[in-house]
């Protein structure tokens, strides 16, 4: 009796255990097919990403092909219509573009006011100094600006243009010696209206409407300056006068703080200017380079040129190129006609050509 009943209270035991044998064997089953789903499906998500970035980066590189080959295209055609010089090829009044002849000594521009400055101009003529050596003496020796203001006037009547202007100059500078600003104001403006002449190296009328406006901020007349300021510093956006990077850029540095700080600027055409000199600096210095232009690739410009005997032609557009000269036995120039293409990078994450695009393409097939 004591027997069976051991036997009978043994066996619920035994049956109590079974179950969790059961469910830890069942666990343990689950757990490695589990672990590998889950390992499989990172495995997954890792391979579409990077299926998507593949993906991404190939159509970027497509692209940037297409465009490459479209400006590639473009830069053949022009290449084509730069042997006919500036007549043949249709700048239109939105293209960021211009045409360089470069010489010995100069800069040409078509359209001429793509630039703002230049990064070469021709040797101006010599200015008359003998016919001031009276009216200088009067004003800087001994000072007697009344009799140098009438040497001056009496010039002024001189039949050659650089006379005249060297008079008007030296009329108004005595005349603000004098205190007369009326009177110098009105000798500025006759030699503002005097054109084609230069004095004291740079063109008549910008020298004349600069004196202005510095006079008019020595005497206060502030919204006279504010005017005559802005309206000079139109002209200088609208490359109205031939200037050197220096002088441009003093004269539109002081045109902006007369007229406020809001006048326009005009970025595109900085950067042509900026690139024609780089172009000359190359030309004139270096016999072959590759470096990049001022300004980084937002500032980059491309150029396809074609090169003949004592000058060049070049158009400036979203690419920039390696400039090659080379020299004769007897020191003068003579420039091989080039084609150049070159891509840059744009906004694209990085810089890829045609053909380095299509050969990581094949190694990753």
């Amino acid at each position: 009796m004591s027997e069976a009943t051991a036997q009978s209270m043994s066996t619920p035991r035994a049956w109590r255990g079974a179950p969790r044998r059961l469910i830890l064997s069942f666990t343990l089953v689950l757990l490695a097919p589990a672990a590998a789903v889950v390992w499989l499906g990172v495995r997954l998500v890792d391979e579409d990403r990077a299926l998507a970035s593949r993906q991404l980066r190939e159509r970027r590189e497509s692209a940037a092909d297409r465009l490459v080959a479209g400006l590639a295209q473009a830069l053949s055609a022009s290449e084509r219509r730069l042997v006919g010089g500036s007549a043949a090829l249709a700048f239109r009044p939105g293209d960021d573009a211009v045409m360089l002849t470069l010489g010995r000594d100069a800069v040409g521009a078509a359209p001429a006011d793509r630039l703002l400055y230049r990064p070469a101009l021709p040797a101006l003529s010599s200015e008359p100094i003998v016919e001031f050596d009276a009216g200088e003496s009067l004003e800087f020796r001994t000072q007697d600006y009344r009799a140098a203001g009438a040497s001056y006037r009496a010039l002024i009547a001189s039949p050659s243009t650089a006379v005249r202007a060297g008079a008007l100059l030296r009329l108004g500078r005595t005349m603000r010696k004098m205190d007369r600003p009326d009177e110098a104001l009105a000798a500025y403006a006759d030699l503002a209206r005097l054109r084609d002449v230069a004095v004291s190296g740079l063109p008549a009328d910008l020298v004349a409407r600069r004196a202005r406006c510095a006079l008019l901020e020595e005497t206060g007349r502030l919204p006279e300056l504010r005017s005559e300021a802005r309206a000079l510093h139109a002209d200088l956006m609208a490359a109205h006068w031939p200037l050197d990077r220096g002088t441009f850029l003093a004269y539109s540095e002081q045109t902006r703080r007369w007229g406020g700080a809001d006048l326009p600027g005009d970025p595109a055409r900085e950067a042509l200017s900026a690139a024609a000199e780089w172009i000359w600096q190359q030309w004139t210095e270096a016999p072959v380079t590759n470096s990049r232009p001022p300004g980084g690739a937002r500032a980059g410009l491309a150029q396809l040129a074609s090169l003949s005997s004592g000058s060049r032609s070049a158009i400036g557009s979203p690419f920039w190129p390696p400039v090659r000269r080379s020299s004769s036995a007897n020191g003068s120039m003579q420039c091989d006609r080039v084609s150049v293409r070159r891509a840059c990078s744009f906004h694209w994450p990085t810089t890829r050509g045609r053909g380095s695009a299509r050969r990581r393409r094949r190694t990753r097939r």
